[in-house]
């Protein structure tokens, strides 16, 4: 039998093959990042008041539009329902935009927002759940969804204060990557709680069945395991692996650009229950879709510290592709291993985890020419991406010095879903109310996070960016443009045995 500590590391790094973990910014772009608060004068700006250019004469309080209350130039008057004008000012892609471009959201109605409406709801409060893996085998594991959830209610908090008259009320609750403390945690979420949002958790099936019970809408930043993802009331902001589908975009790119290669592809994994699963799903997918060929597939234990056999076999078996799937500290190791003994595939293709400059940082000069491909934004492009700037800048005030990633883009974009639905809603919520209109929403980017995800349908998309290690730094190569993203590879449904188009077709 595993031990707990074994099987959590497993299904932990399997968790983060899904999560689309981001890097972690440079001193550089973190002060850029925080940088964006304060000031006046000409066009758009946070916290101050834009004078000329776009969104003049208005009181813009964290970027363009902010609050509606532009009078002059684009979406004066905070008038605009959809298009670039949101900033809960609109419905478009404005940092975090649920609004309607007016404040009637904000207090309650003249005859009162009804006060308890349901589980969670006074006349006074929203209480909302984030349930996340804090402490633990591997401490910190999913803490950035916390964080994430955190920021943006603190966000929100600062910025318009209520929703009808209602302030956000967050509880935060700690799985300790274990199935029992899930479980503890949604039940408890279930009796005290309106909605869960933004939680990442290993062992999320330990969550799955009182979830189900007490029929809390929940909006996951990722579910983890397919008892989670089968659950109906359960909306995972990313809908990575669920039904069984696995997206072919990693996979792609290195098909069309080294199409030789992938004749001698290689897939090693860390050993544990889901990444077997994940490793599985992956190879069929490649194999009958693009058309790799694995000479190998091999597990490593995850107490394993000596990759040198491995490495060994790679190079008997003539791999000129090879992926892994574990932390970044274990890709680390492989690609110090391949230094060691002369072994340069064409591609050298870790997991998202890689994509951190601590990869970098313990991989050395063995890091240089290595890829990862990436679904959310990149902080090296933050500087044009209003939406990643303002969690970064928010973030840093719950947890000074915390930059952004992956898994806390889709916790945060979790929250200002949840928001969006609510004002959508109106003063008198209901849970089933929530549900109904969740289950609307076929296309939400996070205001431009990461690729549009159908929330409602739980259906894949299939677009990345790869990234490629370059004198020390993460260098975009595939495709080329800034923000751009390569999508239309297809998606493998593993239950079906079948290639589908991802989202959006």
């Amino acid at each position: 039998m595993r031990s707990p500590q074994r099987l959590a590391a497993a299904l932990a790094i399997g968790s983060l093959l899904t999560a689309a973990c981001g890097a972690r910014l440079t001193p550089a772009q973190h002060a850029a990042a925080l940088s964006q608060s304060g000031g006046s004068g000409n066009g758009p700006i946070t916290n101050g008041t834009a004078t000329t250019g776009p969104n003049a004469n208005g009181t813009a309080t964290t970027g363009p539009n902010a609050n509606g209350t532009a009078t002059t130039g684009p979406n004066s008057n905070g008038t605009a329902t959809t298009g670039p004008g949101g900033q809960h000012g609109g419905t478009g892609p404005g940092t975090s935009g649920p609004g309607t471009g007016t404040s009637d959201w904000i207090k309650a109605p003249a005859g009162g927002n009804g006060g308890h409406t349901d589980v969670g709801i006074t006349a006074d409060s929203i209480t909302i759940a984030n349930i996340s893996d804090v402490s633990g085998p591997v401490p910190g594991l999913f803490e950035d969804a916390r964080f994430a959830v955190q920021a943006y209610v603190k966000y929100f908090t600062a910025r318009y204060g209520t929703i009808y008259g209602r302030k956000l009320d967050l509880k935060t609750y700690d799985s300790q990557l274990d199935t029992g403390a899930n479980r503890s945690a949604s039940i408890e979420a279930c009796d005290a709680a309106f909605a869960g949002v933004g939680s990442v958790s290993a062992f999320d099936q330990g969550g799955a069945e009182p979830t189900k019970s007490c029929g809390i809408p929940d909006l996951r930043g990722l579910a983890t395991t397919d008892a989670m993802k089968g659950v109906p009331n359960v909306y995972p902001i990313n809908a990575a692996g669920t039904g069984g589908m696995v997206a072919m975009a990693t996979y792609g790119w290195a098909a069309k650009k080294f199409p030789d290669a992938i004749k001698k592809a290689a897939y090693i994994y860390i050993d544990g229950d889901v990444t077997r699963q994940v490793e599985q799903q992956d190879a069929e997918g490649a194999r009958n879709i693009l058309g790799y060929n694995w000479v190998a597939e091999t597990a490593i234990g995850i107490t394993e510290t000596n990759y040198s056999s491995v490495v060994r076999d790679l190079k008997d078996k003539g791999a000129r592709y090879v992926t892994f799937v574990g932390a970044y500290q274990q890709a680390a190791r492989l690609a110090k291993e391949f230094a060691s003994q002369g072994f340069k595939p064409d591609v050298f293709q870790p997991t998202i985890t890689a994509y951190t400059p601590n990869f970098i940082k313990q991989a050395g000069s063995a890091a240089e020419g290595v890829y990862v491909s990436v679904a959310p934004s990149l902080n090296e492009e933050m500087q044009g991406n209003q939406e990643l700037t303002t969690y970064a800048q928010w973030l840093n005030q719950v947890k000074p010095g915390a930059t952004p990633t992956g898994i806390g883009q889709y916790a945060w974009a979790a929250a200002a879903l949840f928001v969006e639905k609510m004002k959508e809603l109106g003063p008198k919520p209901t849970r089933k109310g929530l549900l109904a209109l969740v289950a609307k929403v076929h296309s939400y980017d996070g205001n431009g996070l990461f690729p549009a995800q159908d929330v409602g349908g739980r259906r894949l998309q299939d677009c990345v960016a790869v990234v490629q290690v370059k004198n020390g730094s993460f260098v975009r190569v595939e495709p080329a443009a800034p923000r751009s993203l390569r999508c239309g590879d297809g998606v493998w449904n593993s239950k079906t045995n079948k290639a589908e188009k991802g989202f959006p077709k």
